[in-house]
């Protein structure tokens, strides 16, 4: 019986598709994504001319966000600035022009996070400045990871042109030259010249 009402349900999808054809169906998806993108600028310091987030937004710190023209923000997108940490009373997440976040990335901020025009990255890129306390403070780490102060190395700045694999996680005091290639899965700890590729 089930495989049956499987087949008649795959059957009225193949009919829907010559009444409602999938370039359509892709059309009203995009115009959802413009209507829905409107609907967080209100909140952002910033979003520049044709930039768009995907569906799933997870949003904290906005009114210490900036975000350039011509950005597009994947499905399920942890966006997040937070505030209190020693290192800078004024935090800012700063986004330039032409840059492509893949669905599931996660920025976090609690120094500063700069991204330079034309980044591109895969599904679930991790960029975060910041840890749940100090890692060199065994007192700290005595404390539940909530319970410990955010605390951050320094700020992220990431050049022109970068390309970040999937899965590859980018953490704090980090700076990326222009025109880098961070491998999948790659975790950088140490600064990456421009033009060069790391992996590892």
């Amino acid at each position: 019986m089930e495989t049956m009402i499987r087949k008649l349900l795959f059957i009225l999808g193949r009919l829907l598709s010559f009444v409602f054809p999938y370039y359509l169906n892709e059309k009203i998806r995009g115009a959802n994504k413009i209507i829905y993108s409107g609907w967080i600028s209100r909140k952002i310091v910033h979003l520049g001319r044709n930039s768009k987030f995907g569906f799933g937004l997870h949003l904290c710190g906005a009114e210490m966000i900036s975000i350039c023209e011509d950005v597009y923000f994947g499905k399920d997108f942890v966006l997040t600035s937070f505030n209190g940490c020693k290192v800078s009373k004024h935090l800012t997440i700063n986004i330039g022009n032409h840059c492509m976040f893949g669905n599931d990335n996660h920025i976090t901020a609690a120094c500063g996070i700069t991204i330079g025009d034309g980044f591109r990255s895969g599904k679930g890129v991790l960029i975060s400045d910041n840890s749940h306390g100090d890692p060199s403070s065994i007192e700290q780490r005595k404390k539940k990871p909530n319970d410990r102060p955010l605390y951050c190395k320094g700020p992220i700045v990431i050049g022109q042109n970068v390309w970040v694999g999937e899965k590859a996680a980018i953490l704090s005091g980090v700076s990326i030259g222009d025109g880098a290639i961070i491998g999948a899965n790659t975790v950088v700890t140490h600064n990456v010249p421009p033009y060069s590729i790391a992996v590892g």
